[in-house]
């Protein structure tokens, strides 16, 4: 919490731009999941949950800074994909002298070292969130 408040008075002075990625993931079917059972009897039910490449995948940005933001849609969400979009974002955003910081979650195609290859290039800094900590990530 103490780097997110030394992060966020950076933005303040306008020496920061930062930016919060994550990724949706959207079952087609759109199936919850729930049966009904007599009560106090617990009954299984078969999941009908399409396989994993039938899912409907987003990247968003957020750009904190100046309050935008930024959808992609572009097949699985994986390492390839993640620079493709890590591209767009380093097109979207306009530094205007700050430097960019990305903030997003562990997920395996982040922690990619074509990933955080990439990142570096595009002069983009990133903070990964610590594990199970969705409130820390506006987007």
């Amino acid at each position: 919490m103490a780097r997110f408040h030394e992060l966020y008075a950076e933005v303040v002075r306008g020496e920061v731009l930062l930016v919060y990625i994550d990724e949706s993931h959207f079952h087609r079917d759109l199936d919850l999941g729930y049966t009904w059972s007599r009560i106090g009897q617990r009954f299984w039910r078969l999941s009908d949950c399409p396989s994993l490449q039938e899912r409907i995948n987003w990247y968003g940005a957020y750009n904190f800074s100046d309050g935008q933001c930024l959808i992609w849609n572009e097949g699985h969400c994986n390492s390839t994909n993640t620079v493709e979009f890590l591209k767009r974002v380093a097109a979207w955003v306009e530094p205007a002298g700050r430097r960019v910081v990305l903030v997003w979650d562990g997920a395996p195609w982040h922690r990619a070292k074509f990933v955080q290859q990439t990142a570096a290039d595009l002069a983009i800094a990133i903070i990964p969130l610590p594990g199970y900590s969705p409130d820390l990530n506006p987007i």
